[in-house]
């Protein structure tokens, strides 16, 4: 007898790695785990009931399905993917008015704001929220930084000019509101910068990796490989640490991406400067604070001197610091103990979690299986949009394609050392 669970990873790139930790935290616990995503938990969910659902967000079913699931034992639980602090505007959205929160057990938050804001918002009284921080900060802590000298990392974010499902850009423009026009100026003008710098560290010697964003098209680049040559990659693993174990510097420009190599203590290179770029009004405060930790070159000619500079150390900021304690409720990447925290309240908190019998927990085995096979079949028929074996590869978890990688066991086995030695 085990308690089935299903952890929902909304976005591949985002959450597989710290969902495969938390899933084998639980399976140490006895609990039989499987991990599920956008083109699988809903079909899955026809047919079985687990006795734990682990959800991204507590939109990703609807309402009704899930007050049903809970009327059939399910203990539902939410684990933030998208943490906020001080926006209500955001919080809002990820927790809109329509939620019904008498269907979960608790939602586990990434800072005190957040939970005084849901407590103050919105009805959860049955419902409890938690602060537990963010569960991917928890792989942080092991990198193990490998400077390659001469290999820079560069981050991307052209999924208006270069959208994922291959739609031609018209398809956004008929709809596009002017107010929103702005972040095809963003696209473009970045894109200029960047192309030119790749192109003058490639011809310096200087390897550039560049890491799309998970809503990109990944296939336009190989336009870009075959114009820059070998001393340009494109870095199309799931698992962002990994990656940035092997960079000497990260360039791009303001992003939640910048937070994990501050941690990390790589230097950071900020390209905003270099062209006009405001960004939405409310998210002020979190650029201004995330750009005091990185280089910003005012100019083309201080950008390359920036990159070209062997000795850049990582920039430091109080404000920051400070910052990201009220948003991950943590203040060095070593405190980060978010996965077990969840375990631990799961166990001790979860009252009458069901276990199920083993015919049961087999014929979840194969239904699971065969389904992340029809899946890509699926793919392999349509091949367009959502539905095509590159997207699949680039954004939904499968178990046939992903995989954990050395970096992810490693960060486990660390993880399981240290909770040995506390």
């Amino acid at each position: 007898m085990k308690s089935i669970v299903f952890i929902h990873v909304d976005a591949l790139r985002r959450e597989f790695s710290a969902a495969w930790m938390f899933a084998k935290r639980l399976e140490e616990q006895g609990f039989a785990v499987f991990l599920t995503s956008r083109s699988t938990t809903n079909y899955l969910l026809k047919f079985v009931v687990p006795d734990l659902l682990v959800l991204s967000h507590p939109f990703t079913i609807s309402q009704e399905n899930l007050a049903k699931l809970k009327l059939k034992g399910t203990k539902i639980i939410v684990t933030e993917v998208e943490g906020i602090v001080r926006v209500d505007h955001d919080i809002g959205t990820t927790y809109p008015d329509f939620v019904d929160f008498e269907n979960f057990e608790t939602i586990y938050v990434w800072n005190e704001w957040s939970r005084k804001w849901l407590y103050k918002n919105r009805d959860t009284k049955e419902c409890r929220i938690k602060v537990s921080g963010c569960l991917r900060n928890d792989l942080i802590k092991s990198i193990d930084i490998k400077k390659d000298k001469k290999r820079i990392g560069i981050l991307g974010r052209y999924e208006l000019i270069n959208p994922f499902d291959g739609r031609h850009n018209f398809e956004n423009l008929r709809l596009m509101e002017k107010r929103h026009i702005e972040r095809w100026h963003v696209d473009l003008d970045s894109f200029l910068i960047v192309r030119d710098l790749t192109a003058y560290l490639t011809q310096n010697g200087y390897k550039v990796s560049f890491r799309p964003h998970p809503n990109e098209n990944v296939k336009a680049y190989n336009i870009l490989k075959n114009f820059f040559g070998e001393n340009f990659e494109v870095n199309e693993d799931f698992d962002y640490y990994a990656w940035l174990e092997t960079l000497e510097k990260v360039v791009g420009t303001v992003s939640s991406a910048f937070l994990e190599p501050y941690f990390a203590k790589i230097p950071i290179i900020c390209i905003d400067s270099l062209f006009e770029y405001r960004g939405p009004p409310n998210l002020e405060e979190w650029r201004k604070v995330t750009r005091e930790a990185s280089y910003n070159p005012s100019s083309q000619k201080d950008l390359y001197s920036l990159c070209l500079r062997e000795d850049l150390v990582p920039k430091k900021s109080k404000r920051l610091d400070e910052y990201l304690y009220d948003l991950y409720s943590i203040k060095e990447k070593e405190n980060s103990n978010a996965v077990d925290f969840v375990v631990n309240d799961v166990l001790g908190n979860i009252n009458n979690l069901r276990k199920s019998s083993m015919f049961k927990l087999v014929i979840v085995l194969i239904l699971k299986k065969l389904l992340d096979i029809l899946v890509i079949l699926r793919c392999i028929i349509e091949n367009s949009g959502a539905w095509s074996l590159q997207n699949l590869k680039q954004y939904d978890f499968n178990p046939f394609f992903h995989r954990p990688n050395e970096f992810m066991i490693r960060s486990f086995e660390k993880n399981k050392k240290r909770n040995r030695t506390r």
